[in-house]
């Protein structure tokens, strides 16, 4: 996986190819990240308790029903 150097707010994650993402937003079980690496097991394990937020993953549904 190439890495791209990326500055993000305090309040985002970098993403390897460059894009930031929402801190929250990383381990909920939806890939944000391009190359999905906001979701790998490495950084997730990190986590002292999973980020699933039952909000996001209701919109991201019933986005896929539009």
């Amino acid at each position: 996986m190439h890495v791209v150097r990326v500055v993000c707010r305090s309040h985002q994650y970098g993403c390897a190819n460059g894009r930031c993402i929402y801190k929250e937003w990383m381990c909920d079980g939806v890939e944000d990240c391009p190359l999905g690496d906001d979701e790998l097991p490495s950084l997730c394990s990190k986590l002292t308790a999973p980020r699933r937020d039952p909000r996001r993953i209701i919109n991201f549904i019933d986005l896929a029903l539009l």
